[in-house]
């Protein structure tokens, strides 16, 4: 093994006042970032809606890897994941369960509307996948806003001009 070694590049006082000063008047305005590392169970990158599939009825126990190499074979899958739930056992520690489906990033928008073609139907593990584009999570009853197709819809009675 071969170990680089780096000449110590000092502490400078005044940069790291300077620095200090900096994040105290982020803080101050609210503009405090909160940084997210790749690794984090929250991250998912921004990806155009063109570009991103949802891959459906997945039998519990099927690895990232198998879905991502089923997925591959219609084009370069850049970020994928599938969705899992935090689930609290009787002991008291808590396990996080797949809910059965994966969202997947592709590198151009031909790669999914291929994976939609051609793979929606396949079986993996035994199930039939259901793949489509993903169009976003729908709101739950109750949610104070109404999605904007839910709005166009609308037909109230009594309303103006009925």
């Amino acid at each position: 093994r071969s170990i680089m070694v780096k000449p110590d590049a000092g502490f400078d006082p005044e940069q790291a006042e300077k620095r200090r000063k900096y994040r105290e008047a982020k803080a101050a305005e609210g503009q405090q970032r909160k940084r997210v590392s790749l690794g984090h169970p929250k991250f998912w990158p921004r990806c155009p809606v063109e570009r991103r599939v949802y891959v459906g009825n997945i039998k519990f126990g099927t690895s990232w890897q198998e879905v991502r190499d089923l997925m591959a074979s219609a084009g370069h899958v850049e970020f994928g994941r599938i969705v899992k739930t935090p689930t609290t056992l009787q002991d008291g520690s808590v396990r996080h369960v797949s809910k059965g489906f994966a969202i997947v990033h592709y590198a151009d928008a031909a790669a999914a509307k291929a994976a939609v073609e051609t793979l929606n139907g396949t079986e993996l593990n035994g199930r039939p996948l259901r793949i489509q584009h993903d169009v976003g999570r729908r709101r739950k009853e109750g949610d104070e806003q109404p999605l904007e197709e839910d709005m166009a819809n609308l037909n109230v009675e009594g309303g103006p001009g009925h």
